[in-house]
């Protein structure tokens, strides 16, 4: 029903909106990945869980994609603008997208036709929890980059108006940048948000050309004149240059962080649990 791409971050609210990301690169000109949301036929507003996959929210529903640049019409999208307001276009003309062709879309095709805002590598995607605790939308992702010709990553929040206009598709999205890039802390991958601190700890998987990948920990913007992070610190290193941090997660109450060990040395990826988290 979402249509096809290459999947890899999932931003998923309790109604059924789905937000998602295409992993891809920008290639000859066509643009990197794009940004989409799904809006169910039948949201769910209940609280008992769902049994059986019928009744999922996400059997139908229609697929928006991102395009920056003037909302209402307006012409200046297009390479050079992925920052600021958008709009929410409709693939397949914003119709339920079951049944096919709708169900089973090329993305990746429909944005380079469409002219979408594309970035490079779009990867891990998450729900900022204090925003939506306060009634309003805010995903925030990585888009990796690569170090080689020193694009060195960012990470993005995109933020949709509140639960209700997300829903209703009335709100005018925003694309800022929240964390960039840089020689140390390039190639973003996964990000999982701390509960307590809210705290974006984010798994860095570049090609160690600046040193070893590590783990950082992000606060999210305060009040102050930017939109940027206030700050973020390095918090782990790996030792072996040829693995990779990746699929970090936290526990409920934010005090166990279980994280993804990969192409280490032994041949074995491994799963570590780091504790002794303080907020």
């Amino acid at each position: 029903m979402i249509g096809r791409l290459s999947f890899e971050g999932l931003g998923l609210l309790s109604n059924g909106v789905l937000y998602y990301t295409d992993e891809l690169r920008p290639s000859n000109g066509t643009p990197g990945g794009s940004y989409y949301k799904v809006i169910p036929s039948m949201p769910f507003m209940g609280t008992t869980p769902i049994a059986q996959l019928s009744d999922s929210p996400l059997t139908s529903g229609a697929v928006f994609a991102l395009k920056i640049g003037r909302r209402n019409g307006g012409t200046d999208f297009g390479h050079g603008n992925s920052a600021g307001q958008g709009s929410w276009v409709p693939v397949c003309n914003g119709v339920t997208s079951v049944p096919a062709p709708c169900s089973n879309v090329d993305l990746g095709a429909f944005a380079a036709t469409n002219r979408l805002t594309g970035f490079y590598r779009p990867e891990d995607l998450e729900v900022d929890a204090p925003a939506l605790q306060s009634g309003r939308v805010q995903v925030c992702g990585n888009n990796t980059g690569i170090e080689e010709f020193s694009n060195f990553g960012e990470t993005i929040c995109i933020t949709d108006g509140t639960v209700a206009e997300s829903l209703a598709n009335t709100a005018i999205p925003t694309a800022q940048t929240l964390v960039v890039g840089n020689p140390q802390f390039a190639m973003m991958d996964n990000l999982a948000q701390q509960s307590g601190s809210a705290n974006w700890v984010i798994n860095e998987d570049g090609d160690q050309l600046h040193g070893n990948n590590d783990i950082w920990d992000c606060l999210r913007d305060g009040v102050d004149d930017d939109v940027l992070t206030d700050g973020c610190v390095r918090i782990a290193t790996l030792n072996d240059l040829s693995a990779e941090t990746t699929g970090g997660i936290f526990n409920a109450n934010g005090t166990k962080y279980y994280v993804s060990i990969q192409h280490n040395v032994t041949g074995h990826g491994v799963v570590l649990v780091v504790t002794g988290w303080d907020f």
